[in-house]
């Protein structure tokens, strides 16, 4: 009993977190976040550099729900107690709030909105200054990813359609060369159970920026905006199909 007295007491006397935390290291990074507003559906996948003086610059590929965006935005950070960073991004949309979490080394990790009614986080993956080349993707590649589809209901007066997002869910194994893909897809839409063999190409846009198209063994036909990792450890993609949601990051598998 006295042993376990003296640990609880010694966990409570401990520094949460460290007393010194590191400055924000600038650069580039690739974002990636998934979440809700209300029941709609939100992804978005960002390129950005953090600079000096607490700006932020970037180009960001959003949907909610069955509306797909690319725009340009800014931002400020600043620094919080905690070796945490308060982010304020500006786009069409607004002011975006969000608290990100700093790694040992002051680089951005994770990040949560923190705008009312919505549920929404993110992850950070460092992007560095070099540029990319569809061939830094060949050989094997796999990946998991969860997102939604939307079931629509019986038709209303006018356009609109009533329905549902409902959980969807994809693993990947592919084969890339020279900015062609072919590969396997086993998935559940809904909870039904998929397998298609697919295959598509990649356009590559300014800096590490691109559009994928890929076509099933089923005759779905896929869109994706993609952002290549400059390190060469894969891509990260955003559906920018209406009735299907998807974010992902698709991992290059070295010997």
């Amino acid at each position: 009993m006295a042993l376990a007295s003296q640990a609880s007491a010694a966990i409570a006397a401990a520094p949460s977190t460290p007393l010194d935390c590191p400055a924000p290291q600038l650069g580039g990074y690739v974002v990636m976040g998934q979440g809700r507003k209300g029941v709609t559906p939100l992804a978005e996948l960002a390129q950005e550099r953090w600079l000096p003086n607490g700006r932020i610059e970037g180009v960001r590929f959003s949907r909610q729900g069955t509306t797909f965006e690319e725009q340009p935005y800014f931002a400020r950070y600043a620094v919080m107690p905690g070796c945490w960073v308060a982010v304020q991004r500006a786009d069409r949309s607004g002011v975006m709030p969000a608290q990100v979490a700093l790694d040992g080394a002051g680089r951005p990790k994770v990040g949560m909105s923190t705008t009312a009614g919505v549920v929404f986080t993110s992850q950070y993956l460092p992007q560095p200054e070099r540029p990319c080349t569809p061939n830094q993707l060949d050989g094997l590649v796999i990946s998991q990813q969860q997102g939604f589809t939307f079931q629509p209901g019986p038709a209303q007066s006018g356009p609109s359609l009533s329905g549902s997002w409902q959980p969807n869910a994809v693993i990947q194994r592919e084969y890339w060369r020279g900015g062609k893909v072919s590969g396997q897809a086993v998935s559940s839409y809904g909870g039904k159970r998929q397998q298609a063999p697919y295959t598509g190409s990649l356009n590559l846009e300014g800096h590490c920026l691109g559009r994928l198209r890929e076509v099933d063994g089923l005759g779905g036909v896929y869109n994706y905006r993609v952002v290549l990792l400059a390190s060469g450890a894969g891509y990260l993609y955003i559906q920018s199909d209406p009735g299907d949601l998807t974010v992902g990051y698709l991992a290059h598998q070295r010997p």
